[in-house]
């Protein structure tokens, strides 16, 4: 595999232009929840696109297109249980997140039922960023392919 061809060439571009605006943009903050909140300068429409945007990603699109062609409609059923688990999250789990006001990270909420606890927490979410992560750049080169292949030659 040549990590020097263009299809990766423009993931390194999007990774680094992306990680360069981030630096310039919080230049400013001088503490880590300064940072991770903003100063609680965004609205609610920013907040909500970009947890729709970070929950209904590439892996949800391609595998439930696929998912209903390959076994029918009756797939349609779990599909439809994502507005089901939002439900769940607004009605059960956001009003308890009052009881963690300091806290900014699933792992410091699991931190105040012990050490281990936080650590297994951090190890955890870090491979399911990993995994995100992967699944999202999957989905970047399946869809951009179209766009750079020609006659079998990048």
């Amino acid at each position: 595999m040549h990590y020097a061809d263009l299809d990766h060439s423009i993931v390194y571009i999007f990774l680094s232009v992306t990680f360069l605006i981030g630096l310039f943009a919080g230049k400013s903050a001088k503490t880590m929840e300064e940072y991770t909140i903003a100063r609680k300068m965004y609205g609610v429409i920013p907040l909500v696109a970009t947890y729709l945007a970070t929950d209904i990603g590439a892996g949800s699109i391609l595998s439930d297109a696929a998912a209903v062609f390959n076994k029918g409609i009756i797939v349609n059923i779990s599909i439809a249980s994502l507005p089901i688990a939002y439900i769940i999250r607004a009605l059960f789990i956001v009003p308890k997140m009052v009881y963690f006001p300091n806290c900014l990270t699933l792992a410091e909420i699991m931190g105040i039922y012990g050490r281990s606890a936080r650590i297994i927490t951090g190890i955890l979410s870090t491979l399911n960023a990993i995994i995100h992560t992967s699944i999202q750049l999957t989905a970047l080169g399946i869809i951009s392919e179209p766009f750079i292949y020609s006659n079998g030659r990048y």
